[in-house]
């Protein structure tokens, strides 16, 4: 294999490691206790108005605008 393969493969590896963590951060902060807690109990939130946004601000951040 040529050596310019093999280092970006290895840097694939690395930009995919990367990603994962920032998604496990997102994931972390997004869906916190914390989180919840700020809009549902202090905010005055419903549950399910909370699951919506939830769901809807990870998949913005984890897989980009809708095209």
């Amino acid at each position: 294999m040529p050596p310019s393969t093999s280092r970006s493969r290895g840097r694939d590896s690395i930009l995919e490691r990367r990603a994962a963590v920032d998604a496990a951060a997102i994931l972390y902060a997004i869906g916190s206790p914390e989180t919840y807690r700020l809009l549902v109990v202090d905010r005055g939130w419903s549950g399910a108005r909370f699951e919506r946004w939830y769901g809807e601000t990870l998949e913005r951040l984890l897989l980009g605008p809708a095209l």
